[in-house]
This record gives structure tokens, sequence and C-alpha cells, in this order.
């Protein structure tokens, strides 16, 4: 796909000023979907935008250095969502991991729109058992968001 990095740019910040606009508050971090930021194509645009907004941003690798690193993990999802995943996940040595995750209420409207709707139930009840609570507390595990690693 041919385009313009400053129409990229345009786009993608006129996205953040929107939802700044909307929400009264800057987002907790910088990401897109299927991790387009990510493309080497597009990280200038990502850190141009991240040093701008100081928005930490979801990525696999550091690619910017001044920046807060969250790890982010993609591989649990459906039958991964289980135990001996999460226990290779705090074994990896970073202080800050994103699990991403998509668990969802699964009703009829979702199933229309998403072909993975099934596996969201998997990931929620995994997310809602107690023994996953236990787990997390058992290891010191902090569930939070961006805003608590973000440049201020």
């Amino acid at each position: 796909i041919d385009c313009d990095i400053d129409e990229v740019y345009q786009e993608w910040k006129a996205q953040i000023d929107t939802f700044i606009k909307l929400t009264g508050r800057k987002p907790d971090h910088f990401d897109s979907h299927h991790h387009i930021h990510l493309m080497p194509r597009f990280q200038s645009v990502t850190r141009k935008l991240s040093q701008e907004y100081s928005l930490p941003f979801r990525q696999d690798k550091r690619i910017i250095n001044d920046q807060p690193f969250v790890q982010c993990f993609t591989d649990f999802h459906a039958s991964n969502a289980n135990i001996e995943t999460l226990k290779k996940i705090i074994a990896i040595p970073e202080e800050n991991i994103e699990i991403m995750t998509h668990p969802a209420f699964v009703d009829e409207e979702l199933c229309r729109i998403s072909s993975y709707s099934v596996e969201r139930k998997v990931e929620l009840d995994f997310w809602m058992n107690p023994e996953t609570k236990a787990f997390l507390n058992e290891h010191h595990i902090a569930i939070t968001n961006y805003t608590k690693i973000a440049k201020h």
C-alpha cells in the first residue's frame, strides 16, 4: 500500500487530538490495530507522536529508548489463556508486561460482527476465575494501565 507519511502523521495526530477533545485527557498510550504503528515505514510517525504527546506506545521490541517500554505479549488467547501461559509471561525479565487479551461477554451482536467471539468468553472466564486472581496475588502482580508508567 502506497501512502504519504505526512498524511499518516496528520491522521493519527487528528485521532489523538479528537480523543483529547472528547475525553478531556490524553490517551494513556499510543496503539494501532494489528500493530500498524510498528511497521518500519510508520516508525518515524510513531516516534514523533510518542514524543510530541509524551505517550508510551505498545511495542514488541524497543523502538524508542527514551520512552517507557512495556513488553507486549500477544500469545494470550483462547486456549492459551491459562495459568501455564501466565507462568511463562511472568518469567519475562521486564518490569511492565502487557498481556494483549480480548475478554468479553458474548452475545448475538458480537457473534455477528466478529469471528473472534467464543474465544473472548474463554479469556473472560480465565480472568474472572478465583484461581487466576489468587495466582496474581501470590505473585504480587498488579493489573494496571499505561497511566502508571507514562512520563509526565
